[in-house]
C-alpha cells in the first residue's frame, strides 16, 4: 500500500504543473515603460533632497540623488504612470536591481485612490539581486502613514509604479532598475 502511494504521489507530482504568465511592465533596455517617469521629492514639503532618473550604459534606469532630512525632508521618489492594463490575475512582481546596500521600497498605486501601496527590500551594495513581492505583502500608505483601511491592492486597477527611498539615513544613493515583471502562477 505504502508503494501505490508513493507511486500516485509521484504521477500526481508529475502531471502537476505550475505554468507562469509575465508581462513586462517595465525594461528600458526594451524600450518598455519609459515614457512618464516623473520625480517626488521631499522638496513638495519643505525639503531638499535630490534625485534624479536616467539610462545607464547597458539600458538600465538609474535612479539615484542626496537624501537629505534636513527641513522635515527625507524621502526621494520616481514613479511611472503606467498605460497598459496589470493582468486581473497577477499574483506577484518580479523586478531586478543593482543597490547600494540601503533599503527601499517598491510602490505601486491604484486608479482613484490615493494611497500608495508599498514593500520595503534591500539591496546589496555593487549586486544584481531578484526580488519577488507578493500581491498580498504590499501595504497601503497615505503620505507615509500606514492606512489599513485603504481599498484592497487589485492588479487591475494599478495606474503607477514607482521607488521610494526614506531610511532615515543622509548621504548619496543610487538605485539600478534592469526590470519590473508581473507574473501570475497557474497550478494545473
Amino acid at each position: 500500500m505504502k508503494k501505490l502511494l508513493i507511486k500516485v504521489a509521484a504521477i500526481i507530482a508529475l502531471f502537476s504543473q505550475v505554468s507562469a504568465q509575465e508581462m513586462v511592465v517595465f525594461k528600458p533596455s526594451m524600450n518598455i515603460g519609459l515614457e512618464n517617469w516623473r520625480i517626488v521629492n521631499d522638496d513638495v514639503m519643505g525639503g531638499i533632497s535630490k534625485s534624479y532618473i536616467s539610462l545607464s550604459d547597458e539600458d538600465n534606469m538609474l535612479f539615484n540623488g542626496y537624501l537629505s532630512l534636513e527641513n522635515r525632508g527625507g524621502f526621494a521618489s520616481c514613479r511611472n504612470s503606467i498605460s497598459e492594463k496589470i493582468p486581473k490575475d497577477t499574483t506577484k512582481f518580479k523586478i531586478r536591481v543593482k543597490g547600494d546596500g540601503r533599503t527601499y521600497q517598491f510602490r505601486l498605486r491604484m486608479r482613484n485612490t490615493y494611497a500608495n501601496y508599498a514593500v520595503d527590500f534591500k539591496t546589496m551594495k555593487n549586486e544584481w539581486i531578484d526580488v519577488e513581492i507578493s500581491m498580498d505583502e504590499f501595504k497601503a500608505y497615505i503620505m507615509g502613514a500606514r492606512r489599513p483601511l485603504s481599498p484592497k491592492l487589485k492588479a487591475e486597477k494599478i495606474s503607477s509604479i514607482g521607488f521610494l527611498l526614506a531610511d532615515k539615513k543622509e548621504g548619496n544613493f543610487g538605485l539600478e532598475i534592469m526590470h519590473v515583471i508581473a507574473t501570475t502562477e497557474v497550478a494545473f
